[in-house]
Protein backbone atom coordinates (compact mmCIF):
# COMPACT_ATOMS: atom_id res chain seq x y z
CA UNK A 1 0.00 0.00 0.00
CA UNK A 2 1.96 3.13 -0.86
CA UNK A 3 0.34 5.06 2.04
CA UNK A 4 1.91 3.13 4.57
CA UNK A 5 5.67 3.96 5.08
CA UNK A 6 7.71 1.77 7.80
CA UNK A 7 11.65 1.93 9.35
CA UNK A 8 13.77 -0.43 11.35
CA UNK A 9 16.43 -0.79 13.62
CA UNK A 10 17.87 -2.44 16.29
CA UNK A 11 20.83 -2.53 19.09
CA UNK A 12 21.84 -4.72 21.98
CA UNK A 13 19.19 -3.26 24.00
CA UNK A 14 15.89 -3.76 21.69
CA UNK A 15 14.39 -2.97 18.85
CA UNK A 16 12.35 -0.16 17.29
CA UNK A 17 9.68 -0.06 14.24
CA UNK A 18 8.45 3.02 13.03
CA UNK A 19 4.96 2.97 10.95
CA UNK A 20 3.87 5.97 9.27
CA UNK A 21 1.61 7.76 6.27
CA UNK A 22 4.14 9.47 5.37
CA UNK A 23 7.99 8.90 5.52
CA UNK A 24 9.46 7.94 8.40
CA UNK A 25 12.99 7.02 10.00
CA UNK A 26 13.89 5.40 13.31
CA UNK A 27 17.31 4.92 14.84
CA UNK A 28 17.85 2.76 18.61
CA UNK A 29 21.80 2.91 19.62
CA UNK A 30 22.88 1.74 22.93
CA UNK A 31 24.71 3.83 24.71
CA UNK A 32 28.33 2.99 24.70
CA UNK A 33 32.21 4.56 24.60
CA UNK A 34 32.48 6.67 22.21
CA UNK A 35 35.06 6.36 19.60
CA UNK A 36 36.65 9.75 18.68
CA UNK A 37 38.39 9.08 15.56
CA UNK A 38 34.51 7.87 14.34
CA UNK A 39 33.01 11.29 16.11
CA UNK A 40 35.44 13.44 14.54
CA UNK A 41 34.31 11.97 10.75
CA UNK A 42 30.90 12.12 11.57
CA UNK A 43 30.20 15.22 13.64
CA UNK A 44 30.60 19.15 13.00
CA UNK A 45 32.81 21.10 15.11
CA UNK A 46 29.96 22.49 17.35
CA UNK A 47 28.71 18.68 17.59
CA UNK A 48 31.62 17.57 19.29
CA UNK A 49 32.00 20.53 21.61
CA UNK A 50 28.27 19.95 22.69
CA UNK A 51 29.42 15.97 23.05
CA UNK A 52 32.49 16.92 24.78
CA UNK A 53 31.17 19.42 26.99
CA UNK A 54 27.99 17.45 28.05
CA UNK A 55 27.93 15.59 31.35
CA UNK A 56 27.32 12.84 29.99
CA UNK A 57 29.40 12.92 26.48
CA UNK A 58 28.20 8.97 25.73
CA UNK A 59 24.85 9.73 25.94
CA UNK A 60 25.20 13.21 23.88
CA UNK A 61 27.16 10.65 20.77
CA UNK A 62 24.53 8.54 20.94
CA UNK A 63 21.92 11.11 20.71
CA UNK A 64 23.13 13.20 17.98
CA UNK A 65 24.14 9.55 16.08
CA UNK A 66 20.81 8.26 16.52
CA UNK A 67 18.98 11.75 15.10
CA UNK A 68 21.69 12.20 11.87
CA UNK A 69 20.97 8.05 11.16
CA UNK A 70 16.88 8.48 11.37
CA UNK A 71 17.28 10.95 8.69
CA UNK A 72 19.23 9.15 6.55
CA UNK A 73 16.77 6.24 6.67
CA UNK A 74 13.92 8.78 6.08
CA UNK A 75 14.89 10.43 3.39
CA UNK A 76 16.26 6.84 1.81
CA UNK A 77 20.02 8.22 1.27
CA UNK A 78 21.62 6.10 3.53
CA UNK A 79 25.41 6.62 5.13
CA UNK A 80 26.88 9.17 3.10
CA UNK A 81 30.48 11.18 3.29
CA UNK A 82 28.86 14.51 4.50
CA UNK A 83 27.78 13.38 7.98
CA UNK A 84 29.30 17.00 9.43
CA UNK A 85 27.07 19.03 7.66
CA UNK A 86 23.76 17.02 7.40
CA UNK A 87 21.18 19.95 8.44
CA UNK A 88 19.95 18.40 11.59
CA UNK A 89 17.62 21.71 11.70
CA UNK A 90 14.97 20.80 8.87
CA UNK A 91 13.39 17.29 10.38
CA UNK A 92 11.59 17.13 13.76
CA UNK A 93 11.98 14.43 15.86
CA UNK A 94 10.45 12.38 18.46
CA UNK A 95 12.93 10.73 21.25
CA UNK A 96 12.82 8.51 23.98
CA UNK A 97 15.70 7.80 26.38
CA UNK A 98 16.32 5.14 28.28
CA UNK A 99 18.73 4.01 30.78
CA UNK A 100 21.19 2.00 28.14
CA UNK A 101 20.12 3.33 24.82
CA UNK A 102 18.46 6.40 22.98
CA UNK A 103 15.44 6.26 20.17
CA UNK A 104 15.21 8.61 17.77
CA UNK A 105 12.11 9.33 15.22
CA UNK A 106 12.57 11.71 12.29
CA UNK A 107 9.35 12.98 10.29
CA UNK A 108 9.11 15.91 7.86
CA UNK A 109 5.30 16.15 7.83
CA UNK A 110 3.46 17.92 10.50
CA UNK A 111 0.69 15.51 11.12
CA UNK A 112 3.11 12.82 11.93
CA UNK A 113 4.58 13.86 15.63
CA UNK A 114 1.41 13.12 16.84
CA UNK A 115 1.18 9.47 15.27
CA UNK A 116 4.51 8.64 16.93
CA UNK A 117 3.77 5.85 19.38
CA UNK A 118 6.59 3.86 22.01
CA UNK A 119 5.49 0.43 22.51
CA UNK A 120 7.68 -1.14 24.71
CA UNK A 121 7.88 -4.85 25.85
Amino acid sequence: HLNIHFNMSHCQQGVACAISRYPIGIDIEAITEIDWDVARHVMNNEQLYTIASSSNPERSFCELWATKESILKQTGEGLCDNLPQLAIDKYSFTRHHGKDYVCTACYSHPEQHEEFRLVTL
